[in-house]
């Protein structure tokens, strides 16, 4: 009877040992997988890439926006800069997820709010066309915009794109005199440049005014203008965009 109780109890011993050992087994491969995964997200050709697609698809992107052969193509970048980290396909898709749902729960806490500038419009004038749209991103942003600053060159007619509550809006700025109006290439070059980034408003911010055919025809074209008088406004917070 002892002896059974023996054999009983070795039985049950070696049982535990091997659930113990199980259980640090599959630890060690979560720790592993969970290790991965922060690598990927914070890997270089994973963040332009997604960047790349709020770029065009705005802040609403998901998983569906992804394209295989895309994934394919971060894949490579990333063996070719990650030589010793082993990772598949599904290893970039659960990484870009996170990533999109971290990005997703930061914006959520953070509310829009109300900064007045202390920067006057003589000051703004002083700028020069790259500062006046560097200070209009700095601006924007702080009003709980995301913004993105186009190439310099072929911009397609915007320099900056805005997101927020599922708005994406195409802005040009003009840095102009005062006596130099802004006419109607800016209204047409931002009104191209709309669908080519897949935004749904069009804007013309200046430190001027229009004439008399921009404001015609932007008014034609649901294209947005805020002149020097309203850009005024805007900055102590009187209007909205």
């Amino acid at each position: 009877m002892n002896e059974e109780k023996m054999i009983l109890s070795a039985i049950l011993a070696g049982i535990i040992i091997l659930v113990v050992f199980c259980i640090e087994v599959l630890y060690v491969k979560q720790k592993e997988y969970r290790n991965k995964i922060d690598l990927l997200k914070k890997s270089k050709p994973l963040k332009q890439y997604l960047d790349s697609l709020i770029y065009f698809k705005g802040e609403s992107v998901s998983l569906n926006d992804v394209r295989e052969s895309e994934v394919k193509r971060v894949l490579r970048d990333i063996q070719e800069q990650e030589a010793g980290l082993k990772v598949e396909i599904k290893h970039i898709k659960i990484a870009l997820n996170q990533m999109i749902l971290d990005r997703k729960n930061v914006q959520a806490t953070q509310k829009p709010h109300s900064v007045k500038e202390s920067i006057s419009l003589n000051q703004i004038d002083q700028m020069s066309g790259i500062d006046f749209e560097r200070f209009l991103k700095r601006f924007f942003e702080k009003r709980g915009y995301r913004v993105t600053i186009t190439p310099a060159s072929g911009d397609q007619g915007v320099d900056l794109i805005l997101f927020r509550d599922n708005r994406k809006i195409a802005i040009q700025a003009k840095r102009y005199n005062q006596t130099n109006r802004v006419g109607n290439k800016a209204v047409q070059e931002v009104y191209a440049g709309k669908p080519y980034y897949d935004c749904d408003e069009a804007c013309v911010i200046t430190t001027s005014y229009f004439t008399s055919q921009a404001i015609s025809l932007a008014s034609k074209a649901g294209v947005k203008l805020i002149d020097r008088k309203r850009l005024q406004l805007l900055l102590k917070d009187q209007i909205k965009l």
